[in-house]
């Protein structure tokens, strides 16, 4: 397995303000059954969540769903996949929160005795819902003021003055990472007479993993995320996360 960063290397932040509404992992493997693997998962949920986990006996495990009350944090664990979600609300920085979440993955991995995964993937979706009197106005100058990619600011020059509302323009990009991919979705929307939303979506993924690498391989998916979002968007909008609330 080999990740190539196709950006320069950027320095980490933990900025005042973000616009980034959740952050997520996803770790794929070949199907194995939870069933079969019935002690271990109640330890592992028990060391892990101190959750008291009680399989019927002869029924088949099929998603198992891990929750805190105040976070926005949840942890599922299947045949095929298991997977971290944390919203914006709680992540602090991909160190100190997303980290520890993904160490918990592999701890699952090692417990059921998966020592190889099909894919890792990392996934950040960041928004901006913006309010105006004049939406097609917001909407074409909006864009350039946010983004500094090209293709997104196309769709800034298309004409939609006359289309109805809602209006939803959606536009994709991929690029190789050595055995991976980055995968950047941006959605541009004018919701109705005044509001306006730009979703981002970043995804970075890594083929055929060893389960020791996991940690490694998701933190260098997290610096090709970090560089792509400060390469999308402008200047201004790193100004604005740097100001205090």
């Amino acid at each position: 397995m080999k990740i190539i960063n196709p950006f320069q290397d950027i320095e980490h932040k933990v900025y005042n303000r973000t616009f980034m509404r959740e952050a997520s992992a996803d770790i794929e493997y070949v199907e194995t059954s939870l069933s079969a693997k019935a002690d271990v998962l109640v330890k592992y949920l028990k060391d892990n969540f101190n959750v008291d986990f009680n399989p019927q006996g002869g029924s088949e495990v099929g998603t198992i769903e891990v929750s805190a009350k105040q976070q926005h944090l949840l942890f599922a664990f299947s045949k095929t996949l298991a997977s971290v979600r944390i919203g914006a609300r709680d992540y602090r920085s991909f160190a100190s929160t997303m980290q520890p979440g993904i160490g918990r993955l592999v701890s699952f991995l090692n417990a059921i005795g998966v020592t190889e995964v099909v894919r890792v993937t990392l996934k950040k979706q960041n928004v901006w819902d913006l309010d105006s009197e004049d939406v097609f106005n917001a909407f074409k100058t909006a864009i350039p003021y946010t983004f500094s990619d090209d293709g997104i600011r196309e769709v800034a020059r298309l004409n939609i003055s006359n289309s109805p509302k809602p209006v939803k323009i959606s536009r994709e990009a991929n690029a190789e990472i050595g055995d991976g991919r980055l995968v950047v979705k941006f959605d541009a929307e004018i919701l109705d007479e005044r509001h306006i939303r730009f979703v981002l979506g970043l995804e970075a993924f890594a083929n055929d993993v060893k389960v020791a690498e996991i940690l490694e391989s998701s933190s260098l998916l997290n610096d090709i995320i970090y560089a792509a979002f400060h390469d999308l968007v402008t200047p201004d909008i790193i100004k604005l996360m740097e100001k205090a609330q």
